[in-house]
């Protein structure tokens, strides 16, 4: 291939690989997320920190996700509360499993665990933004956001709006509960969004050039 037409391709695909579109892979948040409840319960998703006493290392709230290509992770949208309806006290942990057995070992993920002293934004005491930053291939993953502190708790809202499989894992034990509401199984509220992996869009692009030129 030219050197010219090298560049030409470079050119064409650096805004893909910078300027990539972000996509949802999970939305749970939104109008009809509770059905008809009248009262939407709350799940615990929190670390316990030893000088408990507790005979539990955590409680883990996962909903399942889905991709079919190479993507980005780039963002975790969750709507939950604390007791003191504040999260200023709390530490957070977002990760991604590759299974639920995974998760029933470890709070940190086997395909991505990050640590956040605060969420990227937050509004309210119900509303949370986390940037992230995880690569990952074509299959199916677990994602979390649990929190830790000495003195709060760490409560998530269900949802109506995905397929209804989450769950509640108990660590070290593993035991599974689903993820229930007044209308019976639910998700948990999170929003997940995404970009095609830089890579995989320069890829696109290359093969989009090459038919191109076929067609000439």
């Amino acid at each position: 291939m030219p050197a010219s037409t090298v560049a030409a391709v470079l050119a064409a695909t650096a805004p893909l690989a910078t300027a990539a579109v972000e996509f949802a892979l999970m939305e749970h948040i939104g109008d009809g997320m509770y059905g008809d409840d009248n009262a939407a319960h709350v799940w615990m998703s929190q670390e316990i920190p030893e000088h408990r006493g507790s005979e539990f290392d955590a409680f883990i709230a996962l909903d399942n996700f889905s991709t079919t290509r190479d993507v980005t992770l780039t963002r975790l949208q969750v709507m939950a509360v604390t007791n003191t309806y504040s999260f200023d006290d709390l530490t957070f942990r977002v990760s991604v499993f590759s299974s639920l057995d995974a998760a029933a070992s470890s709070v940190i993920g086997d395909v991505y665990s990050a640590e956040f002293e605060q969420p990227t934004a937050s509004v309210g005491g119900f509303w949370l933004d986390f940037d992230i930053s995880a690569d990952i291939g074509p299959g199916d993953y677990w994602i979390s956001v649990i929190a830790t502190s000495e003195t709060n708790q760490f409560w998530i809202y269900p949802s109506y709006l995905g397929d209804r499989t989450a769950f509640v894992v108990r660590v070290p034990d593993g035991l599974a509960t689903a993820i229930l509401a007044q209308g019976g199984p639910a998700d948990l509220a999170y929003n997940l969004y995404a970009i095609p992996t830089p890579g995989t869009a320069a890829t696109l692009a290359l093969a989009g050039l090459a038919a191109a030129r076929r067609r000439r």
